[in-house]
């Protein structure tokens, strides 16, 4: 199975997302992507998430930037575990700080840090970057005019 149909096969199944909120949607997707990259790399996080949002913003008929530019800041935020990040690791590698002590500081980070991201998401990133429902109508109109032109 290729991964254009992994990911469409996925954004399928999170089609329950229509009737929700985008505020809800962009809650969900910063907590999700937020902890995630608590036990793998920012990168490779990113690599899984934001081809699966954007399917699921298709899917939905959401702007994908409503979904993929939140998750791409939350996916910064690996503040609680030794695993998270390199200089997490070389910190505990000091042997000066126990897992507790990161997961105490590291969950009082996470929490400003998703509502910082979701703050600029709600506010200053549809302003900046124009995503709203007119936005979204045009993205979707050169996309299926693009994609039966193509054949698809």
């Amino acid at each position: 199975m290729s991964s254009l149909n992994h990911k469409n096969s996925v954004a399928q199944v999170l089609k329950f997302l229509d009737g929700i909120p985008n505020a809800a949607i962009i809650v969900l997707v910063i907590v999700i992507s937020g902890l995630f990259t608590e036990v793998t790399s920012n990168i490779s996080t990113a690599s899984i998430f934001l081809p699966i949002l954007d399917s699921v913003a298709r899917s939905s008929f959401i702007h994908p930037g409503l979904l993929v530019l939140p998750c791409t800041l939350a996916v910064s935020l690996a503040f609680m575990l030794p695993i998270a990040t390199p200089p997490n690791a070389i910190i505990f590698g000091s042997g000066g700080l126990r897992v507790i002590d990161m997961v105490k500081a590291g969950i009082v980070m996470n929490i400003l840090g998703f509502l910082v991201v979701f703050l600029a998401a709600t506010t200053w990133m549809p302003k900046i970057y124009g995503l709203d429902d007119r936005a979204t109508e045009i993205f979707y109109s050169i996309n299926i005019t693009t994609s039966t032109a193509a054949g698809y």
